[in-house]
């Protein structure tokens, strides 16, 4: 499929860990309110159903009418803080700024309402962990997620679902560090507690399936990754449909892995089903269609099919610059992306002109020495010398 970062080829992976968080146990309302209990139900039923957008709007517009009511630090607004949270991260948007605000302040809603050492503030900081883990600050996010695991275990024991949920974040975060065999080890833990608490069909087995199967993907082993990568898209399919959002998630990986084995084919075709979920269910210009869009630019840049590689980049520079304006890192991918498919048309000047804007926005989102942006001014220089552009 040709290279690409590691960060780029795990953001599948890393929104299909993220989907265990709508499973987690919350506890209904304290209140007595009818209405906010129903609230409750039509969130987490949307959220169960696959329809993040809806679910956020509704989690986001009963946060505000309690914070306009005086009623923002209440029990209530903290489960809905989490919900809210849940619907960003599920629908591909944890890098808005308000998930990690809303992340933080569920956590010290849960502090002052549940107290720091109850069950509920450990869900809430896997949570933060996880808005911390999509932003690549790892340093806070080891801190918080270590903190929830060990609270969650205290409070519920080492084989609850949560405590499962919270082994699978910590892997996550390993596997986003490339720390691969750590990673393994951790989500094999959580679907042990998950298969065991759960059974083996539960959709939560199903992600850890899907991690493991991405671990393995990425240490080369592909007929092994595609044994955990279809068995998770096999949960999914009896879990919840042909058509969930889920289903889309476990084909995405997949893809990628059947990519990664020069299965060009077969990607395209696991890639364009999960598409075609993803359009169904969440809409063509949805946050969730990016990351395919550009899985399937990088196959078709794979076969020196330029047109429509460049075609499925460009439509997901888009949906970046629309969720989060010009200058953010995953626009950036999208734009190094670009700058690679006009190199290998031959067009210099415009890859260059790509890979410059890359360059820019990488070297404010990150340190000098972050690999992302080590490859973008890699990409940069070839293209450079090909013009002539020595100096430079």
């Amino acid at each position: 499929m040709g290279p690409r970062s590691f960060m780029r080829t795990t953001r599948a992976a890393a929104t299909a860990g993220l989907l265990a968080l709508a499973c987690q146990s919350v506890p209904a309302s304290t209140s007595g309110s009818v209405a906010v209990d129903q609230q409750f139900r039509t969130i987490d039923h949307s959220l169960h159903d696959g329809r993040y957008a809806e679910a956020e709007v509704l989690a986001h517009t009963t946060l505000a009418a309690l914070d306009a009511e005086g009623s923002g630090d209440s029990r209530e607004a903290a489960l809905f803080a989490d919900r809210l949270v849940e619907a960003l991260l599920l629908g591909h948007r944890g890098l808005k700024p308000e998930a990690i605000a809303v992340a933080r302040r569920a956590v010290a809603l849960k502090e002052r309402s549940f107290g720091a050492m109850d069950a509920e503030t450990g869900r809430s900081l896997d949570r933060l962990g996880r808005v911390l883990t999509t932003r690549e600050e790892y340093d806070e996010a080891t801190i918080v997620l270590q903190r929830a695991l060990l609270l969650l275990e205290d409070e519920l024991g080492p084989g609850h679902a949560d405590v499962a949920t919270a082994r699978s974040s910590t892997g996550l975060l390993l596997l986003s560090q490339r720390k691969l065999d750590e990673a393994l080890a951790w989500f094999e833990q959580s679907r042990e507690i998950r298969e065991s608490v759960l059974g083996g069909d539960d959709p939560t087995v199903g992600e850890t399936e899907q991690m493991i199967g991405t671990c393995l993907s990425l240490q080369g082993n592909f007929q092994g990754a595609y044994t955990h990568l279809r068995r998770a898209l096999e949960i999914y399919e009896q879990a919840l449909g042909p058509v969930h959002p889920r289903v889309a998630e476990a084909l995405e990986s997949l893809g990628v892995a059947q990519g990664f084995n020069d299965e060009l084919v077969e990607s395209q075709l696991s890639l364009e089903r999960a598409l075609r979920i993803v359009d169904a269910t969440a809409g063509r210009d949805s946050a969730m269609a990016a990351p395919l869009l550009s899985d399937l630019g990088y196959t078709h840049l794979a076969a020196a099919e330029w047109t429509k590689a460049s075609r499925y980049f460009e439509r997901s520079l888009a949906i970046h610059v629309r969720e989060s304006g010009e200058h953010n890192r995953l626009a950036a991918s999208e734009l190094l992306a670009l700058g690679i498919v006009r190199n290998d048309m031959g067009d210099a000047a415009g890859a260059a002109a790509f890979e410059a804007r890359a360059v820019a926005i990488l070297e404010q989102a990150h340190d000098p020495w972050h690999p992302e942006l080590g490859r973008a001014l890699r990409h940069l220089g070839v293209s450079l010398t090909n013009l002539g552009r020595f100096a430079e």
